[in-house]
């Protein structure tokens, strides 16, 4: 690992910085190679952090990250919301279950949040931004494992392609304003979520994004309690 990378893991880690809603977050244009079999983070190497007021608006501070920890790839998973809703709550925990799998780590997603009556349906989500860019030219998509509770609002995923040389770019955006054509319902199991590349040359994936959507009024609200691990590229023909 060079040395600038790390340095940057380090602040990650020991600021527990994030980037929230129109705040850019710098994605280095030369990408990580894929990782070998594909895997991007099993988060076996997940570490609890927090959002900083450096980074953060004032009513997402203290909200709860995930950093991938010391990995072949470096990244940080953080939440975002509609105003006026709750932060999903993201440690790392245990993967389903009861037996010996339950004491491999993955990422442990809590949510429970409404809109309000009279008010706009709502979105509550979370990001897995990568530190630098990773090259998935010879993937076709990206795919992760969900066990546990999802609850009865619908989540969604997308995957978050750049041009490698395209600087810094703003995130997270909505699904609905910036991937509805391509993000994916999120079910218990495996979801594939399909990349659109555009053009040729190099495919960047900068991260995946997950999003419930909230509806207005909902009784009772939206509730769930699961897990997301082995998050892996799926390869080309």
């Amino acid at each position: 690992m060079s040395q600038t990378p790390f340095i940057m893991l380090l602040l990650l880690l020991g600021f527990s910085s994030c980037a929230i809603d129109d705040r850019p977050l710098q994605v280095n244009g030369a990408c990580s190679s894929a990782p070998p079999g594909g895997l991007v983070t099993d988060f076996s190497a997940a570490r609890q952090g927090v959002c900083s007021a450096q980074n953060c608006p004032a009513d997402l501070v203290e909200s709860p990250t995930v950093s991938l920890g010391v990995a072949d790839i470096l990244g940080l998973v953080f939440p975002y919301r509609s105003p006026g809703l709750a932060a999903v709550l993201l440690t790392p925990g245990p993967t389903g279950g009861v037996d010996a799998a339950a004491s491999e780590q993955a990422l442990r997603v809590v949510m429970n949040s409404r809109a309000a009556a009279g008010t706009s349906p709502g979105y509550d989500g979370f990001a897995l931004q990568f530190l630098t860019c990773v090259d998935a030219s010879n993937a076709v998509g990206i795919a992760f494992t969900v066990a546990g509770d999802l609850g009865a609002c619908p989540l969604r995923a997308a995957a978050q392609l750049k041009e490698p040389d395209a600087g810094s770019f703003q995130t997270p955006c909505p699904l609905d304003q910036c991937f509805a054509s391509q993000a994916v319902p999120v079910a218990i199991g495996a979801t594939t979520v399909t990349f659109v590349k555009q053009g040729g040359g190099q495919t960047a994936l900068a991260g995946v994004q997950w999003e419930f959507g909230v509806p207005t009024g909902q009784s009772g609200g939206c509730k769930a309690d699961f897990t997301i691990d082995d998050v892996r590229l799926v390869p080309g023909p």
